[in-house]
């Protein structure tokens, strides 16, 4: 059996994600990198999943996923330029029909099935706000999860704190909220479902760092609340430069609280 308790996977296209879900099912910690400052939502024409492909996502729990988005091919034709049929290739006995998929979806769906390797690593406190925000989402009938989202659910399920926070940076509870609401608004009746966003990815990515430079193996709601400000340009941060407070300032006031 493997001594490596962690790894790392370069690269977050089709590949990276499902490597990552691998390792983690095999008890590693994994982070994923990628040079892109952003997702590659839209990217990509269509592809076939072999039988053999869709066995191995069996194995790591993600053959669900990707049979919701696909289109099942029971035999694949190959015909010359004029039409004259060189091979027929059907799926083999007892496996499962290859799955035409696009890559866009393909890659929506696994970036989204990759989000339980975070959830697993959610303590109570970080488990019951990812739920709220959730639910905020639902009611608002918003296309993603959002930053904004989680924040609102952390002033509701951490109350206490995120007003002993607001207070020392000299804002009013309430217009923050309503700065935050109205930034993250993105009501859409014709949604086809939820879907994590990218900004929202990166919140848990900088929520379990700082919990493990803390010392923490589970995402805590200190953590998560840390992690609204840990890159200046997330979303969360902006809202506050606006009101007024510099990043600096904010995460100063967060490490203090995070030592009490």
């Amino acid at each position: 059996m493997t001594k490596t308790r962690t790894a790392l996977v370069i690269g977050g296209g089709i590949a990276g994600p499902v490597a990552a879900m691998a390792l983690q099912k095999a008890g590693i910690d994994v982070a994923v990198y990628e040079a892109y400052d952003s997702t590659a939502d839209g990217i990509g024409g269509g592809l076939s999943i072999a039988p053999n492909g869709l066995n191995a996502l069996g194995v790591i729990g993600a053959e669900d996923a990707v049979r919701r988005i696909g289109t099942p091919m029971k035999a694949l034709v190959m015909q010359s330029w004029n039409g004259k049929v060189l091979a027929e290739l059907g799926t083999p006995p007892g496996q499962p029909d290859q799955q035409f998929v696009w890559r866009p979806e393909l890659y929506r769906a696994l970036y989204d099935e990759l989000l339980e390797i975070y959830t697993d690593k959610m303590g109570e406190s970080a488990q019951t706000l990812f739920r709220r925000a959730y639910a905020d989402a639902q009611a608002r009938n918003d296309r993603e999860l959002s930053p904004n989202h989680a924040l609102i659910a952390f002033a509701e399920t951490e109350a206490p704190l995120f007003d002993q926070f607001m207070n020392r940076l000299g804002l009013d509870t309430a217009a923050v909220l309503q700065a935050v609401s109205e930034k993250g608004s993105q009501n859409s009746p014709q949604r086809a479902g939820m879907k994590i966003s990218t900004a929202f990815r990166e919140l848990l990515q900088e929520g379990l760092k700082h919990a493990r430079e803390n010392g923490r193996h589970m995402i805590e709601s200190i953590d998560i609340l840390f992690a609204f400000f840990a890159r200046s340009r997330s979303p969360i941060a902006r809202v506050f430069r606006k009101l007024g407070v510099d990043q600096e300032t904010v995460l100063r006031h967060i490490e203090d609280l995070n030592k009490r």
